[in-house]
């Protein structure tokens, strides 16, 4: 058997009758010739010793089907079952019937049902979620005078407590601390669960386990504190591992069974070794008992078994760890029990040859014996034995050595102190405790204080503000009246003197106009003007379409500031001279005598004022509202110091592809609509904003200053700079997510751009160390991707308003895989079907999850992006279902699946307005076992027999609950309703139409993948196979129990026993190779499994294992199979077994054969063996060249299939977008993006 193919863990023992472990004890309760329901069997060690020992009938339940296979021959009756989702009389419906038992005394009367005389739980409850539902299925299966047998561990094992006190709870294989168990007992949770469920215990018992023989070896508990191990000592259930219980049904006895007034005995390991001539000591020439930690004065005594040789020298290990021994004597006896040698305690220092990791001495206790401190985990010392003495003990012997191990020698001198240290201690913890609390009130205070003087600044600032504004609005005032005033004289004069009333007229309302209409210009308090400051260095056409898209787009006060670097491009020079002419008093234009670069040219326009500031580049095109949105944006929050708008080239906040020069958009205002459609206002934090279009706060120029001219120079790193000193002042640089400003950018610096960035990088990292990584972080991360995504959903509305939306509903299967799209078949065939009618309609994948609905886009190009919705409360799955609709604008679904959600899905199209079509992948809505296989791995011939379907799943655990009659009833009102039900092939047509008669359904095959390169050589990573001229055959894909992976390791294995001519080849992987499957190749190279690999890359992959043939070893029907359609477009033919639709396409293609005989593996070798001969060599090439008709012929009907599909669509979509579908809250879909980041 391959590594791959080996069973799972098994919890493997012999079973000793008269051993201490539990079965044994278990077994010693259970009387011959007597019925026994043995649960949880393993691999049947019990049911075994009873069934052949003790001639007893045994049935068992047992989860896993390998521990079971291995059961089976002892059991009367053996079922495979979850414990927890069965009833147990109804896994034994004969059991009961009185006719069975070959022992008469054990049946009843006729027509009585018969019981068990002993239910045995082995090791089973601590491994169960709620094992009280199955205890309390017990009683009524037993006899009168019935037992029930427990075994329970005992998770108050003082090696749990002592690896709890050292920080740890590690799981393991095996042991109290299993990684399967659930549930922990102790004796007296254990005696209060049975007494819950009206159980007896007629005995408890305990079987103990020492430490050192235990998982817990590595815990000395000596070395825990001395109270801690004194009431370890106490507690008599500190070694019991485990519990055995017989119980009777009934409420316990007032006088519950308990534990014998035992004190466990702690013990350290010694071992003695013995050696032969100039060799070393080694374990296996050595032998090992305990010593009982705390005892004063003890006999540990060794059995020297008979030696092959005469010894040269012993060796003692007194112990196995650090610490305290005190030794009295030592005797040494040979096989007749005579006294060889000794040592007495009045003798010191104990004469030893050898000493390692221990110190004797004499004088720190009695007088009599010796005192050894043991520095280490192996200390030892040699005795001094002399030849003789040796020679003697080759036939044996016994080592006694009289020794006493206190708790702790420190402890013992220091127990005196320890009440007076403990008061201490307690003391010290009081005033520790009083100025905790102190410190608390004074941190609370100086918290209400901060909180105060914030309070305070806020409220300082906003005088502050405005007082400014007032002075701003009386300066203005002032102006005005200085204005009236001097209209005022000049009348007054023109009056005096003025000789014509029409001249009167005409001139002095001239000034007057020009006044009246400034006065709508005044600046209100709440709406704060804005300075935008251009810095201008030629690039004369976008700066009048930048310039342009201001004066349309921006309903906000502000005031326009324009700098010109000393342009060479004198069309600038005529544009300023324009706008002076044009008497707009918000614009103020500045040059500079000679060309100073973007930063000190940018300083100097905002520091001409005190308003905030958007610093904008002159290749820039504004939207709709966009300044209104940056304002809004600015006053949520007033720790805001910096805000970058969204633009086609704004590195970070570039739109659609991030980090990207997207091109320039053909309607920037498109893509501000869809933002607005898209309704999300969120403001997320950014490392740095991005210098095109930077808002920037007052505040925070009045805080950290301006551009550093000094350290960027003409330019580029500067507002990097900038957000990061804002950040160390307590700034936010963020994103505003409603507003898109459109930047042609790539014309700064010219061909020095290179050089300059960088420098200035170099510069800037001088100054901020972190700066990259930040900025790698973020882009790694990228949190702007749900609002970009949410962004695009919505122009893809706006770009295609008549195009209807399809939304394809598929199962969750496959969890994490599926989302990452990889579905598997039904996966595959949504991606090649959306991409077969793309430019016809738009698509999306609603993944139906029991507890969330995930939505997916599948928009050429598209980010990978899911959206995880949960549904709320109150809200029905309909409303869930045509709240999505409604976002998306949905007119049809597309239903491929209903597993995983199946009620729900019912619910929500049994209730929606929205028309719904299915496609049919597999026997789902006929069988819940979706593949008609019976418990056993059988094909049932697709059998509508409800009687059968019955029995099928109550055998079979998982699906006992279901109503097969209730399940087809609700799925044909389902597939009543539908507008079209597809079908990939006619053998899936005809077996659905068994189930549901009355349904139409249209056969369109599978969408092949499209546009697939096949490629042959080049760099592969496989492993490689010699030319010897053994042929190779092939599997493709993912290979589990219904694709035939059981059947596929049979052939392996036939293979190698008859010694074969072939190798076998998955390009794939089995379930039995982990996850992520691992690649492996057999040493004898019978078996090779290739791994996950891509569809592009299966021509070269064949080529390169030589594979002529490829096999498909299904235990079930398939429905199509892309692996089919693969294997054949890799010009390879095929060997497929006479069930379903692979049967079906072979027929009628004749590319490949049929399997004579599919269930027989070696007349599938035979077979093989004969198509791979150079004897059928004409017949074989015959195949392969209709194996390229079959691939050409899957091409020529892909336009049909188009075709069919598009008007199938449009003739089921609803024609317009009912009513009722109002869509969902944009905070709801941002939150369903958010959870999947």
């Amino acid at each position: 058997m391959d590594q791959f193919f080996s069973e799972s863990h098994l919890y493997a023992r012999e079973l000793d009758p008269q051993g201490d472990d539990s079965l044994a004890k278990i077994a010693r309760l259970i009387r011959p010739h007597t019925q026994v329901l043995d649960l949880g069997t393993g691999p049947g060690v019990l049911g075994k010793y009873l069934s052949t020992a003790l001639n007893c009938i045994v049935d068992g339940v047992e989860f896993s089907p390998e521990q079971a296979q291995l059961a089976e021959p002892f059991y009367r009756d053996l079922r495979i079952a979850d414990l927890e989702k069965v009833q147990l009389r109804t896994l034994f419906p004969n059991r009961f019937a009185g006719s069975e038992s070959g022992h008469p005394e054990n049946i009843q009367k006729g027509g009585e049902h018969y019981r068990y005389d002993y239910i045995v739980c082995a090791d089973v409850l601590e491994h169960l979620k709620n094992p009280g539902a199955v205890v309390s299925q017990l009683p009524p299966l037993l006899r009168p005078n019935g037992r029930i047998l427990l075994s329970i561990p005992n998770i108050a094992h003082a090696g749990v407590i002592a690896e709890l006190l050292a920080g740890e709870f590690r799981y393991r294989p095996e042991g109290l601390l299993d990684v399967t168990h659930l549930r922990f007992f102790t004796r007296k949770s254990l005696l209060e669960f049975l007494n819950r469920h009206d159980l007896a215990p007629l005995s408890v018992e305990a079987i103990p386990c020492d430490m050192r023989a235990s998982e817990f070896r590595g815990y000395y508990l000596e070395a825990l504190p001395p109270a801690i191990y004194r009431l370890l000592k106490a507690y008599p259930d500190a070694l019991t591992y485990q519990f055995i219980v017989e119980a009777i049904p009934g409420k316990q006895a007032t006088q519950k069974p308990e534990a014998p007034p035992t004190t466990p005995g702690f013990h350290f390991a010694c071992q003695l070794y013995w050696r032969f001539g100039k060799a070393e000591y080694h374990q296996e020439n050595s032998c090992c008992t305990l010593g009982c930690i705390g005892a004063e004065r003890q006999v540990i005594r060794f059995s020297i078994p008979p030696l092959a040789e005469v010894p040269t020298g012993m060796r003692l290990n007194p112990a196995d760890r650090p610490g305290f021994m005190r030794i009295y004597q030592i005797d040494l006896y040979d096989k007749e029990n005579r006294s060889i040698w000794r040592w007495n305690g009045d003798r010191a220092p104990l004469p030893v040859n050898k000493i390692h990791q221990m110190e004797f001495s004499s004088g720190w206790a009695t007088a009599l014996g010796v005192n050894a401190l043991l520095m280490g985990k192996n200390p030892y010392f040699e005795l001094p034995l002399e030849a003789e003495t040796l020679g003697a003990l080759q036939g044996g012997g016994v080592l006694e050595i009289q020794a006493s191990w206190p708790l702790s020698a420190d402890f013992m001198a220091l127990a005196p102190r320890l009440g007076q240290k403990d008061r201490e201690i307690q003391e010290r913890d009081r005033l520790l405790g009083e100025k905790d609390r102190f410190l608390a009130y004074h941190g609370r205070q100086l918290q209400e204080k901060d909180r105060l003087l914030a309070i305070n600044a806020q409220d300082l600032q906003a005088l502050h503000e405005q007082v400014e504004q007032q002075q701003r609005e009386l300066t203005a005032y002032e102006q005005q009246l200085a204005e009236a005033n001097a209209l005022t004289r000049y009348l007054e004069t023109r009056l005096a003197y003025q000789e014509s009333f029409r001249g009167w007229v005409r001139r002095p309302f001239r000034p007057l106009k020009r006044w009246y209409l400034n006065r709508p210009k005044i600046e209100k308090a709440d709406s704060p003007s804005i300075d935008i400051v251009i810095p201008i260095y030629n690039a004369y056409e976008p700066l009048r379409a930048c310039l342009e898209s201001i004066r349309r787009c921006t309903d906000d006060p502000y005031r326009l500031v324009l700098i010109d670097d000393a342009s060479t491009d004198s069309r600038i020079q005529t544009l300023f001279e324009e706008l002076r002419t044009g008497g707009e008093e918000n614009i103020v234009l500045l040059q500079n005598e000679h060309n100073q670069g973007f930063v000190a040219t940018a300083n100097r326009g905002m520091s001409i004022g005190r308003n905030d500031v958007v610093l904008l580049n002159s290749d820039t095109l504004v939207t709709q509202h966009w300044l209104g949105k940056l304002k809004r944006c600015a006053a949520s929050d007033p720790k805001i110091g910096t805000i970058t708008p969204f633009s086609n080239n704004g590195e970070i906040c570039s739109f659609p592809d991030f980090c990207r020069e997207n091109p320039f958009p053909e309607n920037p205002e498109l893509i501000n609509r869809a933002m607005d459609r898209a309704g999300i206002t969120v403001y997320p934090e950014l490392p740095t904003g991005v210098g095109f279009c930077l808002y920037i706060r007052r505040a925070l120029i009045n805080r950290v200053g301006l551009f550093d001219v000094d350290a960027f120079g003409k330019g580029y790193g500067e507002e990097n700079d900038l957000c990061l000193r804002a950040v160390e002042a307590g700034f936010r640089n963020v994103l505003c997510s409603d507003a898109y400003v459109a930047h042609v950018g790539g014309g700064s610096f010219g061909q020095e751009k290179k050089v300059i960035a960088e420098k200035q990088m170099a510069a800037l990292l001088n100054k901020h160390p972190t700066y990259l990584e930040q900025v790698n972080g973020f882009i790694k991360q990228d949190p702007l991707q749900p609002i970009r995504q949410l962004i695009e959903i919505q122009l893809q509305l706006l770009s295609a308003p008549g195009m209807p939306g399809i939304l394809h509903v598929m199962h969750g299967h496959g969890g994490p895989a599926v989302l990452r799209g990889r579905g598997g078949g039904i996966g595959a065939y949504i991606r090649n079907l959306a991409t077969l009618v793309a430019g016809e309609f738009r698509h999306y994948v609603l993944i139906a999850l029991e507890q969330e609905w995930v939505v997916k886009g599948l928009l050429p190009g598209e980010e990978e992006q899911n959206y995880r919705f949960q549904r709320r409360d109150g809200e029905t799955w309909t409303d869930f279902l045509e709240a999505i609709c409604g976002w998306l604008e949905i007119k049809l679904c597309h239903i491929h699946h209903l597993a995983g959600c199946r009620d729900g899905l019912l619910e929500a199209f049994a209730g929606t307005v929205i028309p719904y079509g299915f496609s049919v992948h597999d026997f789902f809505l006929a069988c819940p076992t979706i593949n008609l296989l019976d418990g056993s791995g059988h094909y049932c011939d697709a059998t509508t027999d409800l009687e059968l379907c019955r029995q099928c799943l109550g055998a079979q655990g998982a699906f006992a609950h279901i109503d097969i009659e209730e399940w087809r009833w609700r799925h044909r009102n389902f597939l009543s309703k539908a507008a079209f039900v597809f079908a990939p092939s006619a053998w899936v047509k005809h077996t659905l139409n068994r189930y549901f008669p009355r349904v139409p359904v249209t056969v369109i095959p599978n969408v092949p993948h499209l546009d697939l390169p096949k490629l042959r050589g080049g760099h592969l990573q496989g492993f490689l196979l010699p030319k010897d001229g053994i042929k190779s055959i092939g599997v493709l894909g993912a290979i589990g129990p219904v694709k035939g992976a059981r059947k596929l390791e049979r052939l392996v294995e036939k293979t190698r026993e008859r010694k074969l001519p072939l190798r076998w080849v998955v390009i794939g992987y089995t379930d039995r190779q982990g996850d992520p499957p691992v690649p492996y190749q057999s040493e004898d190279r019978v078996l090779t499994l290739h791994g996950p690999y891509g569809q592009e890359e299966l021509p070269a992959l064949l080529d390169h294992y030589a594979i002529s043939l490829v096999v498909f070893p299904s235990a079930g029907p398939e429905t199509f199979s892309y692996t089919l359609s693969e294997a054949w477009a890799a010009d390879r033919p095929v060997l497929v077994p006479p069930i379903g639709t692979l049967q079906d396409r072979v027929v009628e293609t004749g590319a490949g054969w049929i399997m004579e005989d599919w269930q027989d593996v070696d007349k599938i070798l035979d077979q093989l063996m004969e198509l791979v001969s150079s004897e059928t060599r004409e017949s074989f090439m015959a195949t392969l060249a209709r194996v390229k008709q079959a691939s050409d012929d899957m091409e020529v009907h892909l336009e049909s299939s188009r075709e069919l599909i598009t008007e199938v669509y449009r003739r089921s979509s609803a024609p317009s977008l009912p009513p009722r579908l109002t869509g969902i809250d944009p905070l709801r879909v941002y939150e369903a993006a958010c959870h999947d980041q």
